[in-house]
């Protein structure tokens, strides 16, 4: 499917880009001397607008980059819009799923590791802060996207956590693993109190 401006709009327009083409995972905006390939993976959004006589497309990207189609017939433009935007929409939904995969797979991790009842070291948060940031290079969607989908978005902002100033929660985390342990040998340290607590009678 493509959108082209037409002649007079693109006359008027005087833009680089007069024509989008609709692909299998993305959109290829092009002019006479420049063609910008756009892949979904790399769309925040896609906007839909009507100026005083022709329609305009415009493509938002990553690092506050902005693609336009200026000067194309309007209801050419809305029927192309409407097309595109489902078919983003769906990709999207579809990626959103192997993206809630990814983060799912990291916090089992993290919580496997807190749950082994170990000492947690600064060390080990940074390696875990590390494994966050490694598995995000993989995701099929941008990370600013992910609030936008339930199945991602509290998974995501858990992640999030972790890669922020986490030296509450890995207090919180060894203060809980101490206590734990005085729980669990209380009879130990009751009987090593009560033997020293002998000694130091006997000897006064």
């Amino acid at each position: 499917m493509e959108l082209k401006a037409t002649t007079l709009g693109k006359r008027m327009a005087q833009h680089p880009y007069d024509r989008v083409q609709l692909l299998n995972a993305g959109v290829k905006v092009s002019g006479d001397r420049h063609e910008y390939l756009i892949p979904f993976n790399q769309l925040l959004s896609v906007h839909c607008k009507r100026g005083l006589v022709w329609g305009e497309l415009e493509f938002v990207l990553p690092d506050g980059k902005v693609v336009r189609l200026h000067g194309t017939e309007w209801s050419e433009t809305q029927r192309f819009y409407h097309h595109l935007h489902t078919l983003w929409q769906q990709w999207s939904t579809e990626m959103s799923d192997i993206a809630a995969g990814v983060l799912k797979q990291q916090l089992a991790t993290i919580e496997h590791t807190r749950a082994e009842g170990k000492w947690l070291t600064r060390q080990q948060v940074a390696d875990v802060q590390d494994n966050i940031r490694h598995a995000l290079t993989g995701l099929p969607m941008p990370t600013s996207r992910l609030d936008a989908f339930d199945n991602c978005r509290e998974l995501w902002r858990e992640c999030q956590r972790w890669l922020g100033d986490i030296e509450a929660t890995r207090l919180a985390h060894n203060q809980a693993f101490t206590e734990a342990m005085l729980e669990q040998y209380r009879e130990f340290f009751d009987s090593v109190e009560s033997s020293r607590s002998m000694r130091h009678k006997r000897v006064r």
